[in-house]
Parts: C-alpha cells; sequence; structure tokens
C-alpha cells in the first residue's frame, strides 16, 4: 500500500510528465498529505486526465485543495474521491472550484458524508455547467 510519501514522489514525478492520461491510486493510505501534493502537481500538469483516488484516507480538508485545482487546471476530465471521508464542508469547497472550471467532466463522490448542503452545492455547481456528465 502506498502512504503519503509514495505520492509525494509520484506528485513530484506529475509536475514534469506529460504524457500520462490515467492515474488510478485506488484503496491506499496516502491521505490528506500525499492527496493534496498530487492535487498541487496537477496545477503543473493538464495531460492527466483521469484521477481516481478512491478509498485513501483523504479526509475532508482536500477539498478546498480540489477547489483551488479547478481553478488553474483545464485537463482533469474524470475525478474520483469515492469514500475518502469528505463532508458537507469539504463538498461545498469542491462546488465553488466547479463553477470556475469546464472541463471536467465527471465527479465521484460516493459513499462521503455529504449531507443535504453539501449535496445542494454541488448540485448548484452543476446545474449550470456545461462539460459535467455524471
Amino acid at each position: 500500500q502506498l502512504v503519503a510519501a509514495d505520492a509525494i514522489l509520484l506528485a513530484d514525478a506529475l509536475c514534469w510528465n506529460k504524457t500520462l492520461r490515467f492515474l488510478r491510486l485506488s484503496v491506499n493510505r496516502i491521505g490528506k498529505e500525499g492527496a493534496s501534493a498530487l492535487v498541487d502537481a496537477l496545477k503543473e500538469n493538464s495531460t492527466l486526465e483521469t484521477l481516481c483516488l478512491w478509498a485513501n484516507h483523504v479526509g475532508d480538508s482536500l477539498g478546498e485543495d480540489v477547489s483551488e485545482l479547478f481553478k488553474t487546471n483545464h485537463g482533469l476530465k474524470e475525478l474520483f474521491l469515492i469514500m475518502n471521508g469528505i463532508n458537507a464542508t469539504g463538498a461545498t469547497s469542491i462546488a465553488n472550484g466547479i463553477k470556475r472550471n469546464r472541463t471536467l467532466e465527471r465527479l465521484h463522490l460516493s459513499y462521503n458524508e455529504l449531507s443535504d448542503s453539501g449535496a445542494l452545492a454541488l448540485f448548484e455547481a452543476i446545474q449550470n455547467h456545461s462539460s459535467i456528465t455524471k
């Protein structure tokens, strides 16, 4: 299983890699620190189209990092954050980022604890989003 230090090394490689289009790091223990490093790397990398961080003990605080990513990255089309402990605060942050992004097509957040307010924030963000299909 990968941990935060492994994800940080991958993030360093993502900064200069211009060929990788799909990265699946599901069911690891990269946590918030590792996930944040990967998300930060994607601010420099616009070729990665799919990032799968399913079940990585990421937590709610990653929402703000994802929001910032959506403001600058125009290559990411699909993001999997399933089963990561994201709640209403994280969902609202992600929703705010979605409003500034036009390339994301699919966002997977099932098995999180979004609550009604987080789900509503996401619904409102994607309602006027032209590229999101799922």
